[in-house]
């Protein structure tokens, strides 16, 4: 389990040729989105009014800074251990993409 501070990579997608890496950064911890994250179940701001109108707390996820500056939310990714990211990755080939899987060039 990844604590504060912790070095993490994400990964958007994968096949077995190629994954596209949103990029390494900082686990922040599990926070609120923003109402307009979107999420495979809706939007935050979706997910947040059912669980107010069911007497829930607001939901939070696993926030992720990357070295870009992006912040990407656990529940668009697969994300872990940045070495153990790296481990996974193998010798397939990467891409740096956005949330929309659109290579992202420096």
């Amino acid at each position: 389990m990844a604590r504060v501070g912790d070095r993490v990579g994400a990964i958007l997608s994968a096949t077995n040729r190629e994954v596209k890496l949103l990029g390494y950064g900082i686990f922040k911890g599990n926070l609120e989105p923003p109402d307009d994250t979107r999420t495979p179940f809706g939007t935050a701001g979706e997910i947040n009014k059912m669980a107010r109108e069911n007497g829930g707390d607001p939901w939070t996820n696993p926030c992720i800074e990357l070295d870009d500056g992006r912040i990407v939310w656990g529940c668009q990714c697969w994300w872990g251990d940045e070495d153990e990211v790296r481990h996974s990755i193998k010798d397939r080939t990467v891409v740096v993409v956005d949330l929309e899987g659109n290579p992202i060039t420096s």
